[in-house]
């Protein structure tokens, strides 16, 4: 039954494929977390899942750039020069096929990124659509995670770990969760888009029993950084009262939810009791990373490996602290072991390049209160970023596909604020010329 429901979603996909084309290139959030949703409820069936979820990607990006062309731009050649150079690492790594997959993976989130700025070029296309597809990624959290609890579905009521009384989120959990957490995040910038008020209350009602549903999920990443984005979104967003307003809503929501189910979160604090002291060892080991690999890097006892990295993204023993075969699981880590000096400043640069093109927009004429709103999103993605890095999910497609398209789509669209713009004053330019000419004449 898991292989048969499988394939019927692959199928589903591609025929929505073929019918939509480009035009699916919006809703490819949606589409990840329905692919993490089958891959954590049917655990046999995941080699499957991940081949369709690859599959529908690249054969998107296949099917726009053969109809408007493969560009590099000042926005996205860093990215693509990354990537080529991580491709050919890959070769050389002792575990290619692992070093192969997880590339697969990272340049899914790239290649987004690039599909959605290329697409929203093109001032047809409207960006509500990107952002709708928020609403349904909340919807599908919620619905799915009391199916998880009325049907007993997922992963997670396998585990010792947990209790089988206890509130479960069916394997939807840690870096998973995230896709959810900025889901909220974004909620500013999403209706500024959107002055339906209907759609606001279905997506505000959505966001308050989302953040309770994280709470009790007891994953501390995925609460703690959907406040560590609103303090970065209130520092750098001159509207404070905006975001204001939406943390006080969802502080309320949360608070509601604690003072009524507090026994339910006491039984998943006691149900991850026995992890706390693997958790422990792990935030050590994240911690050691920084100062093992960084010895190991700057300190150029192997050049080649100092420069070109060493089994890209298949790393293992670099810590002796835990076990053998531990992986490195900071980005920092993953980053500078794995592709060198060279791929850590190329990614490090290609964030630089993002968060510079946006500031430059405000040297042009675009609506104030748009580009402060826009520049503050993406320092606020760019931050909660930086956070996570810690605690890994470089490889994780869906939370960083939201990042990056995110960020695609506000670069796209000053793009196309400031194309219009300077259409606007040729405009104004040749009719001023004109009466200019006009009065000469009379």
């Amino acid at each position: 039954m898991d292989l048969v429901l499988s394939l019927v979603l692959i199928i589903i996909t591609f025929v929505n494929l073929m019918r939509q084309r480009e035009n699916i290139i919006p809703y490819i959030i949606v589409y990840n977390v329905v692919f993490d949703v089958f891959n954590y409820t049917f655990d046999s069936t995941s080699g499957i899942i991940a081949i369709g979820r690859a599959a529908l990607l690249y054969t998107t990006a296949f099917f726009f750039y053969k109809k408007k062309g493969f560009k590099l731009r000042p926005v996205n050649i860093l990215i693509f020069i990354f990537l080529l150079y991580t491709f050919f690492l890959c070769f050389f790594s002792n575990d290619f096929n692992e070093s192969i997959r997880t590339y697969l993976r990272v340049s899914s989130y790239f290649i987004y990124f690039d599909l959605i700025y290329s697409y929203y070029l093109d001032k047809k296309h409207d960006p509500n659509k990107y952002f709708k597809s928020f609403s349904l990624v909340l919807v599908t959290y919620i619905v799915y995670t009391v199916a998880a609890n009325v049907f007993k579905l997922g992963t997670m009521y396998s585990s010792k770990q947990d209790s089988d009384d206890s509130f479960q989120t069916g394997n939807i959990i840690g870096d998973f969760l995230l896709q959810f957490s900025f889901s909220v995040l974004l909620i500013p910038l999403i209706f500024f888009y959107n002055n339906d008020k209907k759609y606001r209350i279905f997506y505000i009602l959505c966001s308050c029993i989302t953040i309770p549903l994280l709470l009790v999920s007891t994953r501390r990443t995925s609460v703690l950084i959907i406040v560590a984005g609103y303090i970065i979104f209130l520092f750098f967003y001159k509207n404070k009262s905006t975001a204001i307003l939406y943390s006080l809503l969802f502080s309320f929501a949360a608070s509601l939810f604690v003072l009524n189910f507090s026994d339910t979160i006491v039984k998943r604090f006691e149900a991850r009791a026995d992890r706390l002291e693997v958790n422990s060892f792990e935030a050590e080991g994240r911690t050691l990373e920084y100062f093992v690999v960084s010895d190991l890097i700057f300190s150029f006892k192997d050049p080649l490996h100092s420069l070109f990295g060493k089994d890209i993204y298949a790393e293992r023993g670099v810590l002796k602290t835990f076990y053998s075969e531990r992986h490195l699981h900071t980005d920092y880590g993953k980053l500078l072991h794995g592709t060198g000096i060279i791929g850590f400043l190329l990614y490090i640069l290609f964030i630089y390049t993002l968060v510079i093109i946006s500031f430059r927009q405000r040297r042009y004429k675009i609506n104030g209160d748009e580009y402060a709103l826009h520049f503050s999103t993406i320092i606020m993605l760019i931050g909660c970023k930086v956070i996570l890095s810690y605690t890994g999910g470089f490889h994780v497609i869906s939370y960083n596909a939201m990042v990056f398209g995110t960020i695609g789509l506000i670069l796209a669209i000053q793009k196309r604020s400031h194309q219009e713009n300077l259409i606007q004053n040729s405009i104004i330019r040749n009719q001023t010329a004109q009466q200019n000419e006009t009065r000469l004449h009379s």
